[in-house]
């Protein structure tokens, strides 16, 4: 079971992890809702179902007609015709704009995963770092105690040394506890138990953006998910003031 969890947490990258962002259960659940309110714009504007009665009874009643033992009615309600289908236009847009706050929602835990990915490499180096800094001043204290032996140079080094050893060890300790965090992080965001195993990157690949701020500003206001969720719920609220009206 080891050797298996080893083998999935080696051959995971970032983009198997992101495709892994369907499985969070807010964007399950975000799934879900869409999905209702789809079936739901499906069959709004469909007239409601008929209804059929019958009347059985023990005594014969007597009636204009003669006498009658049981009776049976169908009826069919015939809504106002403009109001199912601003009522289907309401539907329409509500189900369109949880669309888009599905995206959104699946566009903020992919952005948290890669911060989260990204920050494993940048621990994991600052981990290296610390390493090489422990070793370089093991080697120094070992100098500063042989000197000390032959009395050329005072315990006032080698407690400085070992001082700052100590804060090595502690900041250690702490990258590791941030690292095994970050690894809880990862498999929350994607839905999966916190304790699955991850393998952290060796290397980050390096690509500058051909992107400016004007470009990132008319590609948000034409794309980005939030706003077009904003537009749609406004456009439901007003299909859905013309409900009322004429529900008036």
């Amino acid at each position: 079971r080891a050797r298996r969890a080893h083998g999935r947490a080696a051959a995971e990258g970032l983009q198997d992890l992101e495709q892994q962002v369907a499985q969070n259960p807010t964007v399950r659940r975000l799934w879900r809702e869409y999905q209702a309110a789809r079936s739901k714009a499906r069959y709004i504007d469909e007239l409601p179902d008929p209804k059929l009665g019958a009347n059985i009874f023990l005594s014969p009643i007597e009636t204009a007609a003669g006498s009658q033992r049981a009776n049976l009615t169908v009826s069919q309600l015939i809504p106002w015709l403009p109001r199912l289908d601003a009522q289907a236009q309401q539907a329409c847009f509500e189900a369109t704009s949880l669309w888009q706050v599905y995206v959104s929602r699946q566009l903020k835990i992919t952005a948290d995963l890669r911060a989260s990915w990204y920050q494993l490499y940048q621990i994991s180096k600052e981990l290296e770092t610390n390493r090489s800094n422990q070793e370089l001043l093991e080697s120094l204290l070992e100098v500063a105690n042989a000197q000390v032996a032959t009395g050329t140079a005072g315990q006032g080094d080698v407690l400085a040394g070992t001082l700052e050893y100590s804060k090595l060890e502690a900041r250690a300790i702490t990258l590791k506890r941030h690292l095994a965090t970050t690894k809880s992080q990862l498999n929350r965001l994607i839905g999966r138990d916190i304790g699955t195993p991850i393998e952290v990157p060796s290397e980050l690949p390096v690509r500058l953006p051909d992107w400016d701020l004007e470009l990132l500003r008319s590609l948000a206001w034409e794309h980005q998910p939030d706003i077009e969720a904003a537009r749609l719920r406004r456009q439901a609220s007003r299909w859905g003031v013309e409900v009322a009206k004429l529900k008036r």
